[in-house]
């Protein structure tokens, strides 16, 4: 005589038989969602980048600077940008040989920090109210070409790249999928992000790279 179910264990093996569904459900609508080892592959070549830019911004600043890894997520390319800090401070590289763009944010917070410390102060006491003046955006450059010069060195293992600053706006729709890369940078008393914005395409070649 075959066993009979409780009403618990019906309860139990539909719950499985649901998430199941879901969890094949959601995977079928994500075809280009990125691998758990593929993420944690990205973020090695991105930790291999701080202990040098952490050293090059020391230098450059004459301070102790640290730089460390502290979160990489595939999203839409319109909630990457949103949740930015106001006043925006957003540079765009292209990416070649793919010629796709790649976008690089600084907090505000760090933007004047830095800026005040290029000029020899403290990096503190500074107002975050207003846009970058031209020449700080001008100075604040160095900090972008250390950033870029790490990043394609860290990806050099993997695939040759060359970015170069474009006066263009990123070549992104609002539902683009990208991978962002956020390091923290701290400074003294002052903390902010670094955001790196890669367009899925991107990396979906250079994991496809043997």
């Amino acid at each position: 005589m075959a066993d009979i179910l409780s009403q618990n264990e019906i309860d139990a093996l539909l719950e499985v038989v649901e998430t199941e569904e879901f969890e094949e459900g959601e995977l079928k609508s994500n075809p280009n969602q990125i691998k758990k080892e593929d993420l944690l592959f990205i973020q090695r070549i991105h930790e291999n980048l701080l202990l040098h830019v952490s050293n090059e911004i020391s230098s450059l600043l004459a301070s102790l600077v640290s730089v460390k890894f502290e979160t990489i997520e595939q999203m839409a390319y319109k909630d990457f940008y949103m949740v930015l800090p106001q006043p925006l401070n957003l540079s765009v590289f292209s990416i070649k040989p793919n010629d796709e763009s790649l976008v690089i944010e600084i907090n505000p917070a760090l933007c004047f920090g830095i800026y005040d410390k290029l000029l020899g102060g403290s990096g503190e006491g500074f107002e975050l109210d207003r846009e970058l003046s031209q020449i700080e955006l001008n100075l604040l450059d160095k900090i972008f070409t250390i950033l870029v010069k790490n990043i394609e060195k860290s990806w050099k293992n993997k695939m040759d790249i060359n970015i170069s600053k474009t006066n263009l706006k990123p070549l992104f729709d609002d539902e683009e999928p990208v991978l962002a890369v956020a390091l923290k940078l701290s400074l003294g008393q002052l903390e902010g992000f670094i955001n790196i914005c890669y367009p899925l395409s991107f990396i979906s070649s250079a994991l496809a790279v043997g």
